[in-house]
């Protein structure tokens, strides 16, 4: 099954601007439903989420054809109760100006994140009374911006 992408906008914490990391929420998987009438469950990273963490890469628009396109890493990735909380650290004033570009958005509270996928399990509902399909295990490939 090809990658799957799912879009969620972040709440900024707080800034470091010396090193470049954003402390913030990204609500990756939570109860509710997305447009298309599905929901990543936040325990479908436990598996997967050690492996990510060895390669944790901030990519831009889930574009992999460019080196520019990787604007940072994942410094911390933690499964809560309503999602994955996240803390990036942006490839900043390094010659990337996507990575410039993409910390100033995330800064400013601005940045929508996109989780890229394989799924592994998942659960087919009725897309009335429930999602339409629940992940209930996934390999996350990248986060992006």
């Amino acid at each position: 099954m090809d990658a799957i992408y799912k879009t969620f906008r972040a709440e900024v914490k707080s800034v470091n601007e010396e090193d470049g990391s954003i402390d913030l929420f990204i609500p990756v998987s939570t109860d509710s439903v997305d447009r298309d009438g599905e929901v990543v469950d936040p325990a479908a990273f436990k598996k997967t989420l050690p492996k990510f963490m060895k390669r944790p890469v901030l990519v831009a628009s889930h574009d992999y054809r460019a080196l520019t396109s990787q604007i940072g890493e994942w410094k911390r990735l933690k499964i809560m109760e309503n999602g994955l909380e996240g803390k990036p650290m942006y490839y900043v004033g390094e010659g990337n100006e996507q990575a410039d570009w993409g910390y100033k958005l995330a800064q400013k509270g601005m940045a929508a994140f996109s989780i890229g996928f394989i799924p592994k399990e998942w659960a087919d509902g009725d897309g009335v009374k429930e999602p339409r399909r629940t992940y209930k295990e996934v390999e996350l490939l990248e986060i992006s911006q």
